[in-house]
């Protein structure tokens, strides 16, 4: 039995934060890798005006790229350095967190396409494939998958990998996972790697030569080519180097410090690989967020509610002046209406009398000596205060800009309340079709073609199988089930199979072959006292029913149906 690799071989570097700088340093060294960009030709002015743009909007400054000092010339070739992504990731996973929308669509995508768990579907074995073993090999194959993806790591479950799979996804527009095989060649575990932490290599100059099983319709084919490969790498901080991996499929032996093709590698440090999912972006390595597009509207949402936030803590408008002319208040008396207005609290001072004093200008007296009386006015100032937020409109739109991007309805996000169950059921149903089933259909294909082979076949006898969305209501389902059972469509078998899937049951499926007839003719030849074993034995129980004589109209209609569902099973049991 081939042994797995020892937990040392996974060479990952699982942090949140890369060491930071003085913001002095980052601008410093900032102005002049941009100036080097736009002499090389390295980056568009769009891309860098973005990246600027984000810079300066960001409180914090502590995200510089820490792969700065190590991007290659394009024209170097033999290098295994990063190359530079479009748009910094470090600035880019701090975006979500400061935004009042962009986090909501990002989770309603990770729950609705990865939270929704999967089936196995048994899809038979390949035509050129197909042997007495079948049934024992489809067991196996089944038991296989099923214990690979309940414990894809000894760290977390594959519904969370998935989970942290999608959110860099959607965060990045490109997520990550390592592949650790055996020494079999077969894949054992899975990981999720930071996506903001990896940076890919140019491809290597030579080639290489690879072998794989194509899936064409119902049979497999070999396939021989010849191919190029390129590396990926991530920064230790703590131990100020790079780790390499492999990219997903090659089968080279290469140093994970050195990122070199070395036979004489041992065990501990050959690299493992790494698989990128990324949507096609034309002219963009990496790939970007779907929603990069609104970056305006997600700096400007934020900007709007920081001044909101602001003007409420700041409070630059009291709420009462004292207006005094012709004189000036003691400094026993400023003291207090400050405390009567600032700390004064509780019912306890509800009546109490606040006494102001006030002294004539002397300045202003008459001839005669005399000082005029001092004037006292409080003036509420409360009408000149804001009353609610600024911007709010401003907000609104800037949200419906950000659900665009992901053409999220509100009722996902918990925008609106006037939705009624029709409007809802008709919301969800375009968003499953349209958004969440298209990104689970890829996810399956993933898994299917490159994680769950058995390192020299595709799956033979299954198909892994997203969940969709559960979009029923009660008097759906009961309608449907009416109407299956009056066709014909309805056995004990289906029926339990829909109670499964409804209601996330977990009842066995009957073994017995009566289970697999419809269940209405099952229960008409039962009351007649028919017994049923098998194929056969339902096709003499139906011509033995129908070679009697009827009576009632009810008996002649059952006679009719089950006249057609024995033609029906006879030529079944022909083919």
């Amino acid at each position: 039995m081939a042994k797995s690799k020892k937990s040392n071989d996974i060479h990952r570097v699982e942090r949140s934060e890369f060491n930071p700088r003085s913001n002095q340093q980052v601008r410093l060294k900032r102005e002049v890798y941009l100036k080097k960009q736009e002499k090389e030709g390295l980056q568009t002015f769009g891309e860098a005006l973005a990246n600027e743009f984000i810079y300066k909007q960001l409180e914090s400054r502590q995200f510089e790229d820490p792969f700065v000092d190590s991007y290659r010339d394009l024209q170097a070739i033999g290098q295994y350095l990063p190359i530079q992504p479009t748009y910094n990731p470090n600035l880019i996973r701090k975006i979500p967190q400061e935004n009042n929308i962009l986090n909501q669509c990002i989770e309603a995508m990770v729950q609705n396409i990865e939270g929704t768990g999967h089936t196995l579907e048994y899809i038979g074995p390949m035509e050129d494939d197909k042997t007495p073993d079948d049934q024992a090999g489809a067991e196996a194959e089944r038991l296989r998958i099923e214990a690979f993806l309940s414990a894809p790591n000894e760290q977390y479950s594959f519904e969370e990998l998935r989970r942290r799979f999608r959110r860099d996804k959607e965060t990045f527009g490109y997520a990550f996972l390592e592949i650790v095989r055996d020494d079999a060649g077969i894949i054992n575990t899975l990981y999720h790697i930071p996506a903001h932490s990896v940076r890919e290599t140019a491809y290597d100059p030579e080639l290489v030569d690879v072998s794989y099983k194509l899936i064409r319709g119902n049979r497999t084919e070999d396939i021989k080519r010849r191919k190029r490969f390129r590396r990926f790498v991530q920064e230790d901080a703590l131990r100020a180097k790079f780790i390499y991996f492999k990219e997903f499929g090659d089968n080279r032996i290469i140093n994970l410090e050195t990122g070199r093709v070395d036979n004489a590698t041992p065990v501990s440090l050959r690299a493992t690989e790494i698989l990128m999912i990324s949507d096609y972006k034309p002219g963009s390595l990496y790939g970007y967020p779907r929603w990069i597009n609104q970056l305006p509207s997600i700096l400007g949402s934020r900007e709007s509610e920081v001044v909101n936030m602001e003007f409420f803590k700041d409070n630059a408008i009291p709420a009462l002046a004292l207006l005094v002319s012709g004189g000036c208040l003691s400094t026993d008396a400023v003291d207090a209406i400050s405390d009567k207005f600032t700390r004064g609290r509780g019912r306890g001072r509800m009546n109490e009398i606040l006494i102001i004093e006030a002294t004539g200008d002397a300045e202003a007296a008459t001839p005669t000596g005399q000082i005029p009386v001092p004037r006292l006015e409080m003036k509420p100032m409360t009408g000149e205060r804001q009353t609610d937020a600024l911007f709010q409109e401003y907000g609104i739109q800037c949200q419906q800009n950000i659900r665009s991007a992901f053409r999220l309805p509100p009722l996902v996000l918990g925008l609106s309340n006037d939705y009624s169950h029709a409007t809802a059921e008709a919301s969800m149903t375009v968003c499953e079709s349209q958004v969440f089933a298209p990104e689970r259909q890829d996810f399956d294909e993933l898994v299917n073609k490159q994680l769950i082979g058995d390192g020299t076949n595709a799956p033979r006898f299954w198909r892994f199988k997203s969940n969709p969305v559960k979009i029923v209501d009660k008097n759906d389902i009961a309608k449907n089930i009416d109407t299956l059972e009056k066709v014909g469509a309805l056995t004990p078998n289906v029926a339990i199979g829909l109670a499964n899937q409804l209601f996330g049951l977990k009842i066995p499926t009957i073994e017995y072959a009566w289970a697999d007839y419809p269940y209405s003719l099952t229960i008409e030849l039962i009351k007649k006292g028919q017994e049923i074993i098998d194929l056969e034995g339902l096709i003499t129980a139906f011509k033995t029913l129908t070679e009697t004589n009827p009576k009632t109209p009810a008996e002649n209609q059952a006679a009719e149906s089950i006249n057609k569902m024995t033609n029906k099973l006879q030529l079944a049991g022909s083919v």
